[in-house]
């Protein structure tokens, strides 16, 4: 993403990446995809519907970190 870059001067590398590990249900409620900013490595996620509630939304996000 070009705007981080310009206005933060943060570099950022997309990677697409084969989630296999991660169970159906959040590999069919989000788009995640592979981040380095400033060679620190995160997963974003992208919701494909409408967003869950709070407490769904930590449950999920800490399962996707126990991977």
């Amino acid at each position: 993403m070009e705007y981080l870059n310009k206005v933060l001067g943060i570099k950022v590398i997309y990677e697409d990446v084969d989630f296999k590990h991660l169970p159906n249900f959040i590999a069919t409620r989000y788009r995640l995809q592979m981040v380095s900013m400033n060679e620190q490595k995160m997963i974003f996620l992208y919701p494909k519907t409408e967003l869950e509630q709070i407490e769904v939304l930590k449950k999920h996000i800490a399962r996707i970190q126990k991977k």
